[in-house]
């Protein structure tokens, strides 16, 4: 768990989803079930953040290429 993904919005939903509460399972059962919903749930942020990265780096790379332009 990272602290930073506190300020996700989506963060709660996976959280609660992921402990089960309507589930009748062990506590080490919830506790393994909530951490697999946010490896996930923390892989796609990777990815999308990566992916909005990227877009940004090309879009400074073409402001740049028109840097003498209007």
């Amino acid at each position: 768990f990272e602290n930073k993904w506190l300020k996700e919005p989506d963060l709660e939903e996976t959280v609660i989803d992921g402990w089960g509460v309507n589930d009748n399972i062990e506590i080490v059962g919830r506790v393994a079930h909530c951490a697999n919903k946010l490896q996930g749930w923390g892989k796609r942020k990777r990815v999308k953040f990566k992916q909005e990265i990227e877009e940004c780096v090309r879009e400074m790379e073409a402001l740049r290429d028109n840097q003498g332009e209007a």
